[in-house]
Protein backbone atom coordinates (compact mmCIF):
# COMPACT_ATOMS: atom_id res chain seq x y z
CA UNK A 1 0.00 0.00 0.00
CA UNK A 2 1.37 3.40 -0.98
CA UNK A 3 2.04 5.85 1.87
CA UNK A 4 -0.43 8.69 2.37
CA UNK A 5 0.66 12.12 1.07
CA UNK A 6 2.31 14.43 3.63
CA UNK A 7 0.20 16.81 5.69
CA UNK A 8 2.02 20.18 5.71
CA UNK A 9 3.18 21.48 9.12
CA UNK A 10 1.07 18.86 10.91
CA UNK A 11 1.95 16.97 14.09
CA UNK A 12 0.09 13.84 15.18
CA UNK A 13 0.30 12.70 18.80
CA UNK A 14 -0.91 9.26 19.80
CA UNK A 15 -1.89 8.87 23.44
CA UNK A 16 -1.70 5.24 24.58
CA UNK A 17 -3.70 4.17 27.64
CA UNK A 18 -4.14 0.96 29.62
CA UNK A 19 -7.11 0.16 31.86
CA UNK A 20 -6.08 -3.13 33.46
CA UNK A 21 -8.17 -5.23 31.06
CA UNK A 22 -5.75 -5.65 28.16
CA UNK A 23 -7.75 -3.26 25.96
CA UNK A 24 -5.82 -1.11 23.50
CA UNK A 25 -6.94 2.51 23.96
CA UNK A 26 -5.49 5.20 21.70
CA UNK A 27 -6.37 8.86 21.16
CA UNK A 28 -5.07 10.68 18.06
CA UNK A 29 -4.47 14.39 18.60
CA UNK A 30 -3.38 16.77 15.81
CA UNK A 31 -1.62 20.14 15.87
CA UNK A 32 -0.27 22.48 13.23
CA UNK A 33 2.84 24.62 13.60
CA UNK A 34 4.10 27.55 11.54
CA UNK A 35 7.91 27.42 11.62
CA UNK A 36 10.09 24.34 12.20
CA UNK A 37 10.04 21.18 14.28
CA UNK A 38 13.02 19.11 15.41
CA UNK A 39 13.06 15.71 17.09
CA UNK A 40 13.92 17.48 20.34
CA UNK A 41 10.93 19.81 20.01
CA UNK A 42 8.68 16.83 19.36
CA UNK A 43 9.95 14.98 22.44
CA UNK A 44 9.44 18.12 24.52
CA UNK A 45 5.82 18.25 23.39
CA UNK A 46 5.30 14.53 24.16
CA UNK A 47 6.59 15.09 27.70
CA UNK A 48 4.55 18.27 28.04
CA UNK A 49 1.36 16.45 27.08
CA UNK A 50 2.01 13.91 29.85
CA UNK A 51 2.75 16.66 32.37
CA UNK A 52 -0.28 18.77 31.53
CA UNK A 53 -2.55 15.72 31.36
CA UNK A 54 -1.54 14.89 34.95
CA UNK A 55 -2.46 18.41 36.05
CA UNK A 56 -5.57 19.17 34.02
CA UNK A 57 -7.29 15.95 32.94
CA UNK A 58 -6.16 13.07 35.16
CA UNK A 59 -8.51 14.36 37.91
CA UNK A 60 -11.43 13.38 35.62
CA UNK A 61 -10.10 9.85 35.05
CA UNK A 62 -10.28 6.71 37.22
CA UNK A 63 -6.95 5.46 38.68
CA UNK A 64 -7.15 2.16 36.77
CA UNK A 65 -6.85 4.08 33.48
CA UNK A 66 -3.21 5.03 32.91
CA UNK A 67 -1.75 7.25 30.20
CA UNK A 68 1.23 5.05 29.41
CA UNK A 69 2.90 6.81 26.49
CA UNK A 70 2.68 9.68 24.03
CA UNK A 71 4.20 9.25 20.57
CA UNK A 72 4.67 12.21 18.23
CA UNK A 73 4.97 12.13 14.44
CA UNK A 74 5.60 15.09 12.12
CA UNK A 75 3.62 14.36 8.96
CA UNK A 76 5.23 17.13 6.91
CA UNK A 77 7.41 14.70 4.96
CA UNK A 78 8.52 11.04 4.95
CA UNK A 79 11.76 12.07 6.69
CA UNK A 80 10.26 14.46 9.29
CA UNK A 81 11.01 13.59 12.94
CA UNK A 82 9.28 11.17 15.26
CA UNK A 83 9.68 11.04 19.03
CA UNK A 84 8.26 9.58 22.22
CA UNK A 85 7.95 10.81 25.78
CA UNK A 86 10.43 10.23 28.61
CA UNK A 87 7.79 11.03 31.26
CA UNK A 88 6.59 8.33 33.68
CA UNK A 89 3.09 6.89 33.06
CA UNK A 90 0.23 8.98 34.46
CA UNK A 91 -2.72 7.26 36.22
CA UNK A 92 -6.04 8.96 36.67
CA UNK A 93 -6.60 10.69 39.99
CA UNK A 94 -10.41 10.82 40.14
CA UNK A 95 -11.93 10.05 43.52
CA UNK A 96 -15.00 8.61 41.83
CA UNK A 97 -16.03 5.02 42.40
CA UNK A 98 -16.22 2.23 39.84
CA UNK A 99 -15.37 2.29 36.16
CA UNK A 100 -17.33 1.79 33.00
CA UNK A 101 -16.44 -1.03 30.60
CA UNK A 102 -13.41 -0.87 28.33
CA UNK A 103 -15.76 -0.25 25.41
CA UNK A 104 -17.34 2.87 26.94
CA UNK A 105 -15.99 6.36 26.38
CA UNK A 106 -16.70 10.05 26.83
CA UNK A 107 -17.10 11.59 23.36
CA UNK A 108 -15.57 15.03 22.73
CA UNK A 109 -16.38 16.57 19.33
CA UNK A 110 -13.77 18.78 17.64
CA UNK A 111 -15.52 21.63 15.86
CA UNK A 112 -14.14 23.48 12.82
CA UNK A 113 -15.67 25.97 10.39
CA UNK A 114 -16.15 23.56 7.47
CA UNK A 115 -19.62 22.17 6.85
CA UNK A 116 -19.78 18.64 5.50
CA UNK A 117 -21.55 15.31 5.95
CA UNK A 118 -20.02 12.35 7.74
CA UNK A 119 -16.64 11.74 9.31
CA UNK A 120 -16.68 14.61 11.79
CA UNK A 121 -13.74 14.69 14.17
CA UNK A 122 -14.30 13.18 17.62
CA UNK A 123 -12.10 11.99 20.47
CA UNK A 124 -13.23 8.96 22.51
CA UNK A 125 -11.85 9.54 26.01
CA UNK A 126 -11.55 6.60 28.43
CA UNK A 127 -11.83 6.39 32.18
CA UNK A 128 -14.55 8.84 33.28
CA UNK A 129 -16.05 7.49 36.54
CA UNK A 130 -19.39 5.72 36.55
CA UNK A 131 -20.50 8.32 39.11
CA UNK A 132 -20.63 10.80 36.24
CA UNK A 133 -23.69 9.06 34.79
CA UNK A 134 -27.18 10.51 35.03
CA UNK A 135 -28.59 7.23 33.77
CA UNK A 136 -27.18 4.16 31.99
CA UNK A 137 -26.50 6.07 28.78
CA UNK A 138 -26.25 9.76 29.72
CA UNK A 139 -23.57 11.86 31.43
CA UNK A 140 -24.59 14.41 34.04
CA UNK A 141 -24.22 18.09 33.20
CA UNK A 142 -21.54 18.33 35.89
CA UNK A 143 -19.51 15.51 34.36
CA UNK A 144 -19.72 17.17 30.94
CA UNK A 145 -18.65 20.58 32.25
CA UNK A 146 -15.74 19.11 34.21
CA UNK A 147 -14.52 17.07 31.24
CA UNK A 148 -14.82 20.03 28.87
CA UNK A 149 -12.99 22.39 31.21
CA UNK A 150 -10.20 19.87 31.82
CA UNK A 151 -9.82 19.09 28.12
CA UNK A 152 -9.63 22.75 27.14
CA UNK A 153 -7.15 23.51 29.93
CA UNK A 154 -4.94 20.54 28.95
CA UNK A 155 -4.39 21.66 25.36
CA UNK A 156 -4.17 25.35 26.20
CA UNK A 157 -1.35 24.53 28.66
CA UNK A 158 0.47 22.38 26.08
CA UNK A 159 0.30 25.22 23.53
CA UNK A 160 1.50 27.71 26.12
CA UNK A 161 4.56 25.55 26.94
CA UNK A 162 5.48 24.70 23.31
CA UNK A 163 9.07 25.31 22.13
CA UNK A 164 9.51 28.74 20.50
CA UNK A 165 11.03 27.19 17.36
CA UNK A 166 7.62 25.75 16.42
CA UNK A 167 6.12 29.20 15.95
CA UNK A 168 2.35 29.27 16.41
CA UNK A 169 0.96 25.94 17.63
CA UNK A 170 -2.76 25.18 17.30
CA UNK A 171 -5.09 22.20 17.73
CA UNK A 172 -6.47 21.08 14.36
CA UNK A 173 -8.54 18.51 12.52
CA UNK A 174 -6.51 16.65 9.89
CA UNK A 175 -8.34 16.08 6.60
CA UNK A 176 -6.67 13.13 4.85
CA UNK A 177 -9.62 11.43 3.12
CA UNK A 178 -12.58 12.65 1.05
CA UNK A 179 -15.37 11.82 -1.37
CA UNK A 180 -12.80 12.12 -4.16
CA UNK A 181 -9.05 12.65 -4.14
CA UNK A 182 -9.61 16.41 -4.54
CA UNK A 183 -12.70 17.00 -2.38
CA UNK A 184 -12.99 16.41 1.38
CA UNK A 185 -16.73 17.12 1.33
CA UNK A 186 -19.13 14.18 1.44
CA UNK A 187 -22.31 14.91 -0.53
CA UNK A 188 -25.50 12.90 -1.04
CA UNK A 189 -23.59 9.67 -1.70
CA UNK A 190 -22.09 9.60 1.79
CA UNK A 191 -22.29 5.78 1.87
CA UNK A 192 -19.52 5.58 -0.74
CA UNK A 193 -16.02 4.77 0.57
CA UNK A 194 -13.65 7.67 1.12
CA UNK A 195 -10.31 7.91 -0.69
CA UNK A 196 -7.00 9.57 0.24
CA UNK A 197 -6.79 13.26 -0.61
CA UNK A 198 -4.07 14.29 -3.04
CA UNK A 199 -3.40 17.37 -0.92
CA UNK A 200 -4.27 16.72 2.73
CA UNK A 201 -4.77 19.78 4.90
CA UNK A 202 -5.60 20.84 8.44
CA UNK A 203 -8.51 22.85 9.81
CA UNK A 204 -8.29 24.76 13.08
CA UNK A 205 -10.45 23.54 15.95
CA UNK A 206 -12.58 26.51 16.99
CA UNK A 207 -14.40 24.80 19.88
CA UNK A 208 -15.01 21.49 21.63
CA UNK A 209 -18.46 20.05 22.32
CA UNK A 210 -19.34 17.29 24.76
CA UNK A 211 -21.75 14.53 23.79
CA UNK A 212 -24.20 13.77 26.61
CA UNK A 213 -24.47 10.14 25.47
CA UNK A 214 -21.91 7.50 26.45
CA UNK A 215 -19.79 6.53 23.45
CA UNK A 216 -19.13 2.96 22.35
CA UNK A 217 -15.73 1.60 21.27
CA UNK A 218 -16.70 -2.03 20.71
CA UNK A 219 -13.32 -3.19 19.41
CA UNK A 220 -11.81 -2.46 22.82
CA UNK A 221 -13.87 -5.26 24.33
CA UNK A 222 -11.81 -7.86 22.41
CA UNK A 223 -14.67 -10.28 22.00
CA UNK A 224 -13.96 -13.77 20.67
CA UNK A 225 -16.00 -16.77 19.74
Amino acid sequence: MAPLPPVPKALQFQLFYSDGSGAEIINNIWFRYTQSCSAGDLQTLCDEIMTQYATHFAPQVMPNVILEEVFGNDHSSPTAPQAGNTHAPVPGTSTGTNSLSSGAAFVMSNLGNMKYRGGHSRTYIPGIAIGGLQDKNTWTQTAQVNALNGWQALWAAVIQAAPIALGVLARVIAHRYGRTSTSPVLTADSDLPSVPLTNPFTEDIVAYRTNPQVGSQRRRNQQTG
